[in-house]
Formats: structure tokens, sequence, C-alpha cells
């Protein structure tokens, strides 16, 4: 969110109105949703918007992890490349506290139109239930 509210405040722009899609699960089972969104993030990990934010916010290690998987054809090894750190800080995987606190932490970060996003194999509807109140 710090670099979205840089590129906006570059254009002239302010938060109002910006929408940040939060991908949410509600699980028993965070390690199989972290999987899951691993997954979902390969697409966005190989193109360069998505690339350089992610560098610009800490995460070079992670991309350059992921490559190397790529490169050796190893799609396993690149999504684990990908750490649960970097997951934690775009996604609120657990339980329905952890779905809340992320969708706070967006609109705390300048999002003020927070859109959750389901995970997929992951507990969208008790995603919504568990984060309805702040929507």
């Amino acid at each position: 969110m710090p670099e979205v509210t840089k590129g906006r405040e570059a254009a002239g722009k302010t938060m109002d109105g910006f929408d940040a899609a939060v991908p949410v699960a509600v699980s028993d089972d965070p390690d199989g949703a972290r999987t899951a969104f691993r997954k979902e993030l390969i697409p966005y990990a190989s193109l360069p918007f998505y690339r350089s934010m992610l560098e610009r916010s800490g995460f070079g290690d992670d991309i350059a992890a992921f490559d190397e998987g790529m490169a050796a054809g190893d799609t396993g090894k690149a999504m684990a490349g990908l750490s649960d750190e970097l997951l934690n800080s775009l996604s609120g995987i657990g339980s329905g506290e952890d779905a809340k606190a992320k969708v706070r932490d967006y609109a705390d970060a300048g999002a003020t139109s927070p859109c959750i996003g389901g995970i997929p194999a992951a507990g969208f509807d008790d995603a919504l239930e568990a984060v309805g109140e702040l929507l």
C-alpha cells in the first residue's frame, strides 16, 4: 500500500475511492490455503509490474527464489520461494480474526474501499462472514 499511495500521489490522485483486493481464507488448514494462494500468485510473480512492486516492498529474495525455480522448470520450487512472510503481507489466512485483521491492515494503509477475494479451496463463505461487519 505505501507504494500505491506514492504512485497515486505522483499521478495527482488521493486514496479516496481506492479499491484494493484483499485475499482472505478462513480455514482449519492454513498451510493448504497458503499452497493454494501460492498457485494463484504464479502469474503475478511473473509480470513486471507485480514483480517490481514486490521487490520494492522488500521481497526481492522471494522473487529471486521464484525465478530460480521457474528457470529450472520446477513450479513447486518456484512456489516455495514465495515466503509465508510475503503471503502474510498480502493476505489474511487462518481464522476469522486473521481475515478481519488483514482487511483492517489494508484500510489502515489507505484503501478506502477494500474488497475481499477468496483463495481457492478455502472457506470464502466463512471469510465473508468474518469480515462482513467491516465492509
